[in-house]
């Protein structure tokens, strides 16, 4: 067995299943990693499934499946939930996956994730084990799946910050920008010289994109990058050219929030 050690007395457990040194696997690792005081970690593979019932692994709080290729879905998904019908399921997604739950996917929405959403699910799973959140029911469809993962935040975590938006996509802009406002953050006229930090559409990250925002970030406020969807070389790219982060564009607004606190120095 493969893990973190000594066992936690208060931490639950997650139990993660991938291709050993596959690129979602490492990431997803990463990521389980940084919220370690939340989880104790264990690892293993999908050649190893179905788990014997004496290995702690097949009894994860949380299980845990890295999948880069839709042809990597090599375990009995019905044997697996009969084996631990009480354990929650998660399944994060890398690229090549996109297309997975409109043609040959079996997991349901409610637990079918990319990758790059995990952090945030991670923590609304975590709630749901400490029972401070209900869980999303597996029959849910798409449009009750984003409704659960997108709560509306409560009071003014962006009082009196000024945001302004950079992008051809208005619309999507002025329903950001709605958010913003109603935490308390004040709209700026002027991008360049009024406002705290900029959000910039990513989309699409064309040589062009990238020259713009590069212009944008040289003697401007902090810039948030955002993407419809963000692959990790996007992100990379974004940094190097001078943005304090990137983000997708459909996040939970305490996601959003807390990249444009971070963005003015104020986690």
């Amino acid at each position: 067995m493969i893990g973190d050690g000594p066992e936690s007395t208060s931490a639950p457990s997650l139990t993660l299943v991938g291709r050993s040194g596959s690129p979602v696997t490492r990431k997803a690792e990463q990521i389980v990693r940084r919220h370690r005081r939340h989880w104790t970690l264990r690892i293993a593979t999908p050649a190893e499934f179905p788990l014997p019932d004496e290995d702690p692994r097949a009894q994860a709080d949380l299980m845990l499946f890295a999948v880069d290729h839709p042809d990597d879905e090599v375990i009995d998904i019905d044997r697996a939930w009969e084996q631990a019908p009480l354990t929650r399921w998660l399944i994060c997604r890398g690229d090549w996956c996109e297309s997975a739950g409109r043609t040959r996917g079996r997991w349901p929405q409610a637990v079918d994730i990319p990758i790059s959403a995990l952090t945030s699910q991670l923590q609304l799973e975590f709630d749901v084990l400490q029972n401070r959140s209900v869980p999303t029911a597996m029959t849910s469809d798409r449009n009750e799946v984003f409704a659960a993962g997108h709560p509306p935040c409560s009071g003014s975590p962006l009082q009196e910050i000024s945001i302004a938006w950079a992008g051809p996509d208005r619309t999507l802009g002025e329903a950001i920008l709605t958010s913003c406002r109603a935490a308390g953050a004040k709209l700026a006229d002027d991008a360049g010289t009024t406002a705290d930090v900029l959000l910039f559409d990513g989309d699409p990250w064309t040589a062009t994109r990238q020259e713009q925002l590069a212009q944008q970030v040289a003697g401007g406020p902090p810039v948030v990058v955002l993407f419809g969807y963000l692959r990790p070389q996007y992100h990379d790219r974004a940094v190097s050219h001078g943005a304090a982060t990137a983000i997708e564009k459909l996040v939970p607004e305490q996601e959003l929030f807390d990249a444009i606190l971070a963005a003015v120095g104020r986690e």
